[in-house]
């Protein structure tokens, strides 16, 4: 787990698009804490429950649009040009330009 880490905070330095690093990361983090809820898998890939700790879930989010629609799921990505929220179905991209008000749950 710490050389998955490490690993990544290597690729962050040097990358061109830190974002898609981060992401894949994070991806890799969370298949691995499901991994690990899992004692068949766990046991199967040689894991025990020390190994490998569940990521935090992120609050869900609501994303208002100007059109009226809205966006419910998890936030992936907020920078100034684009947000980003994970559905059941798909990550959904907005503009930030299209955005009228972020609703996220506290912690």
């Amino acid at each position: 787990m710490a050389t998955i880490l490490a690993t990544g905070q290597q690729m962050l330095r040097g990358a061109r698009e830190p974002f898609l690093v981060a992401l894949l990361l994070g991806l890799v983090l969370k298949a691995l804490a499901r991994v690990a809820a899992n004692d068949r898998l766990a046991k199967g890939l040689g894991l025990t429950k020390s190994d490998v700790r569940p990521v935090a879930a992120e609050p869900p989010v609501t994303v208002y649009l100007k059109r009226g629609e809205k966006v419910e799921g998890r936030l992936v990505r907020d920078d100034a040009d684009w947000i980003a929220v994970e559905t059941d179905k798909a990550t959904v991209n907005v503009r930030r330009s299209e955005v009228t008000r972020v609703d996220q749950l506290k912690k």
